[in-house]
């Protein structure tokens, strides 16, 4: 329950039921929950949208879907990116998109100007693993302290270093839970960021910047999933209960063995009658006549 958010979804629709006061709670669950799987549920509040990493994801892959297709051409910036945001949610903060810009400005190139997909990308990668990017920056900030070094991170005078392995160290710390293990930099992308190497050294603000940076993280990102192939998948299941479901009640109202009524079931006329049995009862009425007329000439030659 804790890995797919399950028990968090049942006590939002639940809540959203009791206010909505509804007449028909099943189909309002079934709309709720197949909005879910298609990732269409996100025109909510801020704590919605980043309770669970389905939600983040959800969120991020709407955001590109509304304005992911503006050239550089157009000269847009990150205040332009809050605005679009905001658009989606209205109480979306400005920290995750403020920090992603600060990020990329200290420990990126200093040639050229940033594009407006880059500044979308280090966003989607700041707000998915906002949790645990926080988490790491503390306990390195609190690590250099301890090691007499005065590097504060991003505001301090001098960025403190990172290696390899005490990223994978406190990654692995961090992912107690399931819920904490999903929005945690995968070590297949951490061994991209830092070429293979254990124990190469990056300063936290470099390592931040090509973290914001990398391309296979906002691919992953913004796949899909197929989610029109889940949504037929979703129909596809929900159509089969419905059909199980007018089964049942079908036999539900058919009448038991023995409760057949009478009316229901005329008995056979001769217009309603199988060929065969009209023409048999053709056959015995003419046989019943003929007998008649016999005893009429018998009686007259008496």
């Amino acid at each position: 329950l804790e890995f797919t958010g399950a028990d968090f979804y049942l006590r939002d629709v639940v809540s959203l039921l009791l206010k909505c006061r509804t007449d028909n709670p099943m189909d309002f669950m079934k709309k709720y929950f197949t909005r879910l799987v298609a990732m269409e549920h996100m025109q909510r509040e801020y704590d919605f949208v980043r309770a669970t990493a389905h939600n983040r994801r959800a969120f991020i892959i709407t955001c590109e879907n509304t304005f992911g297709n503006f050239q550089d051409s157009e000269h847009l910036g990150p205040d332009d990116l809050q605005q679009f945001v905001c658009l989606l949610c209205r109480d979306f903060p400005v920290e995750p998109i403020r920090e992603a810009v600060e990020c990329l400005s200290l420990g990126g190139p200093r040639t050229g100007s940033t594009s407006f997909q880059t500044y979308r990308h280090a966003f989607y990668i700041n707000f998915f693993f906002e949790d645990f990017l926080r988490y790491l920056r503390i306990g390195v900030n609190r690590s250099t302290q301890m090691n007499g070094n005065r590097g504060g991170g991003v505001d301090g005078a001098c960025s403190p270093t990172i290696t390899f392995a005490e990223v994978r160290r406190r990654a692995e710390a961090y992912s107690s839970s399931a819920a904490q293990a999903l929005r945690c930099v995968g070590l297949d992308f951490l061994e991209e960021i830092f070429g293979k190497t254990p124990a190469k050294e990056l300063s936290f603000d470099e390592f931040m910047s090509l973290l914001l940076r990398c391309g296979s993280i906002s691919s992953w990102l913004l796949r899909d999933n197929e989610s029109v192939q889940r949504r037929a998948r979703c129909a596809e299941s929900m159509a089969s209960a419905a059909a199980v479901t007018s089964i049942l009640q079908e036999d539900a109202n058919r009448p038991c063995l023995g409760e057949e009524n009478n009316d229901s079931n005329p008995p056979l006329s001769e217009t309603t009658a199988p060929p065969e049995r009209r023409r048999s009862s053709a056959v015995s009425g003419s046989k019943g006549t003929s007998q008649r007329r016999e005893r009429g000439k018998s009686s007259k030659k008496r």
